[in-house]
């Protein structure tokens, strides 16, 4: 019997991965990265489902609002690639600080429709 509670437990799926799979902050973040092409430091290497979003790098989550991420700040990575669009389901963001890496593309639109984002800086 107490194999069988053991091996049972080992199947259930974690609590970080069910909640990012029920998460729309979660998922954009995930849409973030696919759009980082080069991140010659690792610093995105925690950004994945066995980890809580609310404890990857670079990422604040609002403390009254339980998973909701509220500022994004990615200083000199050296990151690269492009902005996914998908940032703009973070509805809570309010600060973006993506200095001193090289982020090609426009800035997507849907940008700004973030109503509650009130500092932003991509500068290189």
């Amino acid at each position: 019997m107490p194999l069988f509670f053991f091996l049972s437990f080992l199947a259930l799926p974690s609590t970080s991965s069910l909640l990012c799979k029920n998460s729309t902050d979660c998922q954009a973040l995930l849409k973030f990265k696919q759009g980082i092409t080069s991140d010659p430091d690792g610093h995105l290497q925690a950004w994945n489902e066995t980890v809580s979003f609310c404890n990857w790098t670079g990422i604040t989550c609002h403390q009254q609002l339980k998973n909701r991420v509220m500022a994004i700040e990615l200083i000199n990575m050296r990151l690269q690639g492009v902005i996914s669009p998908y940032i703009s389901n973070l509805s809570h963001l309010n600060t973006l600080s993506l200095q001193g890496n090289s982020f090609h593309g426009g800035i997507p639109a849907a940008i700004g429709e973030l109503s509650e984002l009130t500092f932003i800086n991509l500068s290189e």
